[in-house]
Order: structure tokens, then sequence, then C-alpha cells
């Protein structure tokens, strides 16, 4: 369906092929591009206002029809349309947590990475470029007994507010920007404030 509308904008890069969609703070979307000639690299090609017009148009006519592929596309051409928290450059991401590993470094032995937003059970809701983000991620102590534990603890609990579901399921249904706040909260709950940044303490 990407490629049906980008198909112009595709021509003019011979043996690429569309990886997905990605977009930034303001919203502007763009079509990941991946060079087979250069060894699979990929780079962001902007979509103009026009093409990004005509292709919501599309999958919000496809997603209407039941299209499985149209239905995911749309949730996450909605969220393109939400606020992000402050901080969120989704240009700055990566593709996946593997990629953001790789590039930034691995947590050590007392530590792990952890999403705020977390990355599962969003998969598909939003785009990977915020949930693998810099501004998403942040270092806990693992292990018994651990600040992080005890946060995974409490999101497979099932607290009277989450209405019968686990915390992550119900946290699920939320936009970007209350799952990330609510994360948030819950780190400083848990006397986490000093590994995040100044501006979130």
């Amino acid at each position: 369906m990407i490629m049906d509308v980008c198909s112009g904008l595709v021509k003019k890069y011979a043996g690429d092929r569309i990886a997905g969609l990605a977009f930034d703070a303001t919203g502007k979307l763009y079509i990941r591009i991946v060079n087979k000639a250069k060894g699979a690299k990929e780079r962001l090609i902007e979509l103009s206002d026009s093409m990004a017009k005509k292709l919501r148009q599309r999958v919000n006519a496809e997603a209407a029809k039941g299209t499985a592929e149209a239905r995911q596309l749309k949730k996450m051409l909605d969220n393109t349309q939400c606020p992000l928290p402050k901080g969120f450059d989704p240009l700055k991401g990566f593709k996946s947590f593997d990629d953001f590993k790789a590039a930034v470094g691995k947590a050590d032995n007392d530590h792990a990475w952890h999403h705020v937003v977390e990355q599962t059970i969003n998969s598909g809701k939003f785009a990977p470029e915020l949930l693998h983000n810099p501004a998403n991620l942040f270092k806990l102590p693992h292990g018994s007994g651990s600040i992080h534990e005890r946060i995974s603890g409490f999101y497979s609990s099932k607290p009277p507010f989450a209405e019968g579901l686990r915390v992550r399921d119900w946290l699920s249904k939320k936009s970007f920007m209350e799952q990330f706040e609510f994360g948030i909260n819950k780190i400083k709950e848990f006397g986490g404030s000093q590994y995040l940044p100044p501006e979130l303490r």
C-alpha cells in the first residue's frame, strides 16, 4: 500500500525497497528506504504534504474495509498526530532494540535498559523509532529485589484501577504521552528518580 501511493518517489531510488514509515516530533511523515546495494543501509525520505495526505486517505479507506495491513498503518498514522513528550526526536530512534544497543551499548551486568513505554505490547501501535528511542530508554539496576524487577512486577499485577487487567494491558490502551508520563511517575514512586535525566526528576 505504501508502495502504491509512494511509487513515484521510490522510482528515484532504483533498487531500493520500502521498509516502513517513520515520523518526527511535528508529525512529519517519512518512508524508510533500504538500499540493497549498500549492505541494506537504511535512510529516511521525507514525504511531501500532498503525498502524506494521499497516503492517509488511502489507508483510511482500506482500513474501513477491514484490511489488516491498513488497520495497522492507520494506528501508526493516527499516532503521528498525537503530541510527544518533551525531548523526543523520532529521527534519533532505532528500528529495533538490538539496533539501539548496537549504537548506544549494552547495560552492564547490574543494570538493564528499561523501556518507559513498553516495547512488546505496543509493537505495531507506535513507530519503533519512538519505542527504541534514547528518550524512552533508561538504565535501571537489575536483579533480585531491584527497582527494575519491582517495576516489572507491578506492570504484571492487577490493581483495582486496572479494571481486571494487568497494568501493562490496561496502559496499552492509552496514548504514547499518557504511557510515558505514567512510566516516569512509577520510576519515581519506586525510588528511581536518580536514574532519570534532571528535567524528568
